[in-house]
């Protein structure tokens, strides 16, 4: 995994092999689907994006960047007094349990005319936090705090093909706009975050359940991809 990263930081950095590179970006609707332990835990999907960014080497079939994304695996709503001294004023009360993460990647990708299948390696982190907060009737916030939270380094490996659906060659380069569709099974390591449910409010007091697992997910993506 460190000479993986190294490559990519190297290739990425260095002059003469950016030389011969085109921007690529891509926007992704994903769905994730917790695996091993994490399933047991949390044995529901979670939605969210997710963004790739980087260059493509012109001369190789390569593709270097970074992906940045998020995705919620649970949401709970409720309505509650205001206060106990104005108990006859309500509030929105919203619960989410969310998982950022961020990885550098390689993806290697040919084009076969209007196909491109890929196949990618991934190395980074994500961060699991549970967000409640308080909103008025008009959906303003008023209050929000961070219940619980942790980090995991996460790697993997993935897939898919992309469907060019429109080319635009210039004097440098082929602009082009391509439709994705892949999927990434991500290995994470051990963190402690909550789940839909873990919050309880007893005698006043607030009690967390907290579980601890490792956190490998499937992820399923559908978006488009811009070649510029």
């Amino acid at each position: 995994m460190r000479r993986f990263a190294g490559l990519i930081l190297w290739l990425m950095l260095v002059p003469g092999a950016r030389a011969q590179t085109a921007f690529q970006g891509s926007v992704y609707f994903l769905a994730g689907i917790p695996q091993g332990a994490f399933r047991t835990n949390v044995d529901n999907a979670g939605f969210g994006l997710d963004f790739d960014f980087g260059w493509r080497f012109l001369e190789v079939p390569v593709f270097l960047g970074a992906e940045a994304g998020f995705m919620i695996y649970g949401v709970e709503r409720r309505r509650e007094p205001f206060s106990l001294t104005i108990p006859d004023v309500t509030v929105d009360v919203e619960t989410v349990n969310n998982m950022a993460m961020g990885h550098l990647l390689m993806r290697l990708q040919p084009g076969l005319d209007r196909l491109w299948p890929f196949v990618e390696g991934l190395i980074g982190g994500r961060y699991f936090y549970t967000r409640t907060t308080i909103e008025s009737e008009q959906q303003r916030e008023i209050a929000a705090s961070n219940n619980y939270e942790d980090v995991a380094l996460s790697y993997g490996y993935g897939g898919g093909l992309e469907i060019e659906l429109y080319r635009k060659p210039t004097p440098k380069r082929t602009q082009r706009f391509l439709i994705h569709l892949g999927g990434r099974y991500l290995y994470g390591s051990e963190a402690e975050y909550l789940r839909k449910g873990s919050i309880r409010r007893e005698n006043g007091r607030v009690m967390y359940d907290v579980y601890r697992s490792r956190t490998n997910v499937l992820i399923w993506r559908f978006g488009v991809t811009f070649h510029f």
